[in-house]
């Protein structure tokens, strides 16, 4: 797998900007984002960083994610807060 400059974070910054492309791509275009449960999103993640939450508790576009819910909803962290994207 090719590496790309900058890909690897510095000692203790998250990993969020390093992109590894496999199957989830489609060749009909669409991104298939692996679902994951709210407590596992990583803390410190980079302002935009998108993800799949598997339990959040809101499915109302701009509102704060929270987990232990029953909705599955595409999060985006603007740097604080992990809110629910449209």
């Amino acid at each position: 797998m090719p590496t790309y400059p900058g890909a690897e974070p510095a000692p203790g910054e998250s990993n969020a900007r390093a992109v590894q492309l496999s199957t989830t791509v489609t060749t009909g275009g669409a991104v298939a984002i692996p679902e994951v449960a709210f407590a596992a999103l990583p803390t410190g993640a980079a302002v935009g960083t998108l993800a799949n939450v598997s339990d959040s508790t809101t499915a109302t576009v701009g509102q704060t994610v929270a987990g232990g819910g029953t909705n599955h909803v595409l999060a985006r962290y603007n740097g604080t807060v992990w809110k629910v994207a449209a």
